[in-house]
């Protein structure tokens, strides 16, 4: 054992800049001197490349700690979840002091802004997250959302065109930018994109109203039928299906079967006041003073801001 020993301590202890240099260095310290131009191994003391300048020095940024920015990710990402918006800030800002470039946390900074209504703050941070990650299609679909919710139409659609280009299978993408379509007047582009939606995920019930919705614009009504009859075989007992539903008929000039919608309407969601403005002009037009006067009594007992509309002010003239 002593002569095993002794020869150990000669070989470890042996002047051999390269065996020394290998054996003596551990894996940070070989990881820096990669950084710095050394090789590892046998060669730790020979030089790849000339050593950096002082400015180069200047400019290395230092190594970032993942697993305390991960961290910070995943915490942040659930202040987001739980609507904890000015916290979630908080947390993502701290990230961004240890991994300033990080594109997940600029992202939250950014989708909590647009949640709190801050537009033009949320706005900078998202543009920010997309150049930091070009090839990722979230920042730019919650920007056209922002835009969209500022009215600023043609910018939205920009910005949404962007994320299906980069996400050309996201059926929520896709179905944002067909709205915002309609919104620019786009109709055939957006119902392009509402059909692909619907090849996307044809369990979409809100696609199918939205595409319904599209085609009625059109005068396209076998088509908006079908699209509407598809939306409430998937959700029969959703309110929206119900009222669009409604919309429609009454566009068609079928007012029977239109008030029987919007009443099925205000039975699923009672305290929903849309329904009964439609339901008051209809009852009207159909000669129903009494029922007339009903629903728009409820409409005000409901939404008493309404009074302000320039379809109640008629309304009640008109009862008068």
């Amino acid at each position: 054992l002593e002569t095993r020993l002794q020869r150990l301590a000669r070989r470890v202890s042996s002047p051999d800049a390269a065996r020394s240099a290998a054996a003596g260095v551990d894996a940070e310290t070989q990881k820096k001197r990669l950084a710095l131009g050394y090789v590892s191994g046998g060669g730790a003391s020979q030089r790849q490349r000339p050593f950096p300048t002082p400015a180069e020095l200047a400019d290395m940024v230092n190594p970032v700690d993942r697993a305390l920015v991960l961290q910070h990710v995943n915490f942040a990402n659930e202040m987001l979840r739980q609507q904890r918006f000015g916290e979630a800030v908080s947390v993502a800002r701290k990230g961004l002091e240890v991994d300033p470039r990080n594109p997940r946390l600029q992202y939250i900074v950014g989708a909590s802004h647009a949640a709190m209504g801050n537009s033009e703050t949320a706005l900078t941070e998202l543009r920010q997250a997309a150049e930091l990650m070009p090839d990722w299609a979230l920042p730019h679909h919650v920007s056209g959302r922002v835009l969209l919710r500022i009215g600023e139409v043609s910018a939205a659609v920009d910005e949404l065109e962007v994320a299906a280009e980069i996400e050309p299978t996201n059926a929520s993408v896709l179905e944002t930018l067909a709205g915002a379509l309609l919104l620019a007047g786009r109709e055939d582009a957006a119902i392009a994109s509402f059909e692909r939606v619907l090849e996307i995920d044809d369990s979409s019930w809100t696609g199918h109203v939205d595409l319904a919705n599209a085609y009625a614009r059109q005068g396209r009504w076998q088509e908006a039928r079908a699209g509407f009859q598809r939306a409430l075989e998937l959700n029969p007992y959703s309110p929206a299906v119900h009222f669009q539903i409604g919309l429609l008929y009454r566009r068609a000039d079928d007012p029977e079967f239109s008030r029987r919608m919007f009443e099925s309407t205000a039975r699923l969601a009672p305290e929903n006041p849309a329904p009964h403005l439609e339901l008051a002009e209809l009852h009207f037009a159909a000669g129903d003073r009494a029922a007339a006067r009903r629903s728009l009594d409820r409409l005000l007992e409901l939404a008493p801001q309404a009074a302000a509309s320039d379809r109640v002010r008629a309304l009640q003239e008109r009862l008068q």
